[in-house]
């Protein structure tokens, strides 16, 4: 009986899991945070970048480079869009995105569901289509977005966020949806809220890749709970439905979903990708 119970439920997510044409295998890159935290510039990250190409591990389709938190000054600008930090970025971002698109990789976003980053830079909250766009015209089309500064008090109760961490991260898969269809340009959409609300559950709804655990710590142990946790989540993926398992400094990040596709049986076309 708990074998049938099992199956139906697994079909049952399966009808419902989200498909808006992006996103159906793993991504696979690198994340600025392990590393650098917020102290990063675009000569420290390219020459990430650079390594990655020179070891092989673009061609093995890890071609996803997120600046994480600290690429946007604190401050928007009169208009409310975010701008890159000139220090940082001396060329711009778009620049800088055009030059990892040389090296096989694509620049991808991160954002936050309050008003600020977990270090202080602007959230998108009550700004996600606007967010969007900026980050478009740098060249991104990949959002890993998380809750570090969404506390009660930092997001107001409307009729969306009142469903708490669902309706957080609903907010920009609306935008994501409306940005598409006002520009053809689908965004890839990573949900990060640390495995606190059973994010394998709802967050197939409405994005392609969810967070399971809290950040990884540069040993072994650390990396062993996370895929020892993924191991048990496993009935949660399919194409387009990929949560994310986080790697520590020198590792690629978003290596996603190997215990689902071992678990499950993949075919052969899935191993190779």
């Amino acid at each position: 009986m708990q074998l049938v119970i099992g199956t139906l439920a697994y079909m049952a997510m399966s009808v419902a899991a989200f498909n808006n044409g992006v996103g159906e295998l793993p991504a696979l890159g690198y994340d600025t945070f392990n590393a650098f935290g917020c102290d990063y510039n675009a000569s420290s990250v390219a020459a990430q970048a650079k390594v990655m190409q020179k070891h092989g591990l673009v061609d093995l389709g890890y071609n996803i480079l997120i600046l994480d938190d600290c690429y946007a000054l604190k401050e928007r600008n009169a208009t409310g869009h975010m701008v890159a930090d000139p220090t940082k970025f001396p060329n711009g971002l778009p620049a800088f995105s055009a030059q990892i698109n040389k090296l096989g990789m694509k620049l991808a976003a991160y954002g936050d569901n309050g008003y600020q980053t977990c270090a202080g830079h602007p959230g998108s909250y009550g700004r996600e289509l606007q967010d969007l766009q900026t980050w478009s015209s740098w060249g991104m089309s990949y959002l890993n977005r998380e809750i570090a500064n969404s506390t009660a008090l930092d997001i107001p109760a409307d009729n969306t966020t009142q469903e708490n961490m669902l309706g957080r991260f609903q907010r920009m898969a609306s935008a994501i949806e409306e940005f598409a269809a006002q520009t053809g340009i689908t965004f890839e959409y990573s949900l990060c809220e640390w495995g606190w609300q059973q994010p394998w559950v709802w967050g197939r709804k409405m994005a392609q890749a969810w967070r399971n655990d809290g950040d990884i710590k540069p040993y072994w142990s650390a990396l062993a709970a996370i895929i020892d946790q993924a191991s048990f989540q496993y009935w949660a993926c399919e194409y387009g439905a990929l949560p994310t398992m986080t790697l520590p400094v020198d590792y690629p990040y978003h290596m996603q979903c190997i215990i689902c596709y071992y678990e499950q049986g993949s075919s052969s076309s899935h191993e190779e990708a």
